[in-house]
């Protein structure tokens, strides 16, 4: 098997990604999304608050 290069390597992770992300776009499903409430322990919201300003930003289209 011949030594895979640098950029071998980068085109062939990009084309496994872009497939990846069209076949889960093709089935419809929704994205599970994680949430770091430490990220904004300046701001003195609960996490719940955080949560709510969040679901109001209506980010998910």
């Amino acid at each position: 098997m011949p030594a895979m290069n640098r950029r071998t390597f980068l085109a062939q992770s990009l084309a496994a990604t872009a497939a990846a992300s069209l076949s889960q776009a093709a089935t419809g499903s929704k994205l599970a999304l994680g949430l770091d409430h430490f990220a904004v322990r300046a701001t003195g919201w609960k996490a719940a608050q955080f949560i709510d300003y969040a679901a109001s930003l209506k980010l998910d289209t």
